[in-house]
């Protein structure tokens, strides 16, 4: 029963660091964001945040106490109270999205395009937040679980990848609207001078704004969507190269600047294994910037690659992606880095 209840430890430790990364994530948009009802959202996601994660503290200390005399809860108590979290979680981003959906359906009677944005961004965000979600759902599925919490927790992997795509869709159905033309034209210079390159099953784009008093700027906002690959079609053996372009936002001692690169990927299926580099990376000025390793896995049945970059010039950080098309076509997603107080991020896309 001992092992039974320091795995009970060790899950709750892993939801408390996500929910502490949620938290981060929160407080981040509550100190860019001025709009008032946008703040009301965010401030109660943040309290129920911060419940939840008093509370599961209170019951990691339970288990403990409990462990020292040989006695573990049963799981279903642990089952449900994890699922009401998450599926709890879960709900609050999908009423911020409905929340910022609607703004933004009322963007053309706005005069500030950085509003527009800042909603854009914070949209991104979110699709950010529930891939680190996903994550971590999958590191629960790894381990020992009953049928009950495994059929939860592949419940609410399916509902966070459909919230996902729900979003994507949003995004590309927004971005054809009058009121974005200079978003646009500012997306297509962008395509003109540094091409990410054009691709049958998945469409890129960057969003700009122009700085307003009182108000955040949002410089070249990278997204990347697309139709994915069914799990069930991805191959599970051989292997497959995919070379293709990178770009992104580089925050280099306060200033912002455009790079960008090539890639190089190899896929071994057999193992779910991905590995490769961006290489000759450089500022929009031209100058060199660095070249980064690529390493990432994703797990059986799924179309959720992640992983690590790790750059030449000692930056860090995390990799998401999926395959694109009916049969893996394409491979494509975001990245990150920081380090030594920079930091950069944005997308790539191979074939």
């Amino acid at each position: 029963m001992r092992n039974n209840g320091e795995r009970q430890s060790g899950l709750i430790a892993i939801d408390i660091a996500l929910l502490a990364a949620l938290q981060l994530r929160v407080e981040q948009a509550l100190s860019t964001t001025t709009d008032p009802t946008t703040r009301s959202l965010l401030t109660a996601y943040l309290q129920k945040v911060t419940t939840a994660q008093g509370e599961l503290k209170r019951y990691q200390n339970d288990v403990s106490k409990m462990l020292r005399v040989e006695f573990t809860p049963p799981a279903p108590e642990r089952t449900e109270m994890i699922a009401e979290m998450i599926a709890e979680m879960i709900g609050e981003v999908g009423e911020k999205s409905t929340h910022l959906n609607q703004e933004i359906s009322h963007a053309a009677d706005r005069r500030g395009e950085d509003w527009y944005s800042d909603a854009i961004s914070r949209l991104l965000d979110m699709l950010r937040d529930l891939d680190e979600l996903k994550a971590h759902l999958h590191e629960l599925l790894g381990g020992s679980l009953t049928r009950t919490e495994r059929a939860m927790l592949e419940t609410l992997l399916r509902q966070i990848a459909e919230m996902q795509e729900a979003i994507a869709r949003d995004l590309k159905t927004t971005a054809s609207s009058a009121q974005l033309a200079a978003e646009m034209q500012r997306q297509e210079t962008l395509a003109r001078e540094k091409p990410l390159g054009s691709y049958s099953h998945l469409s890129w784009g960057v969003w700009g704004s122009e700085a307003m008093p009182g108000k955040p700027i949002y410089q070249n906002s990278h997204w990347i969507a697309g139709s994915l690959t069914p799990a069930a079609a991805i191959p599970v053996t051989g292997t497959a190269s995919y070379n293709g372009q990178v770009v992104g936002q580089l925050n280099e001692a306060g200033a912002l600047t455009t790079v960008t690169g090539t890639s190089s990927l190899t896929v071994l299926f057999d193992n779910r294994g991905l590995s490769g580099s961006f290489d000759n990376m450089k500022r929009a000025n031209g100058t060199a910037w660095t070249s980064a390793t690529v390493n990432a896995t994703w797990g059986a049945g799924t179309n959720q690659i992640s992983g690590t970059v790790n750059a030449a010039n000692g930056m860090s950080g995390a990799v998401n992606a999926s395959f694109f098309g009916p049969a893996a076509n394409h491979v494509g997603g975001s990245w990150s880095l920081s380090g030594g107080g920079n930091q950069a991020s944005g997308v790539f896309c191979r074939r």
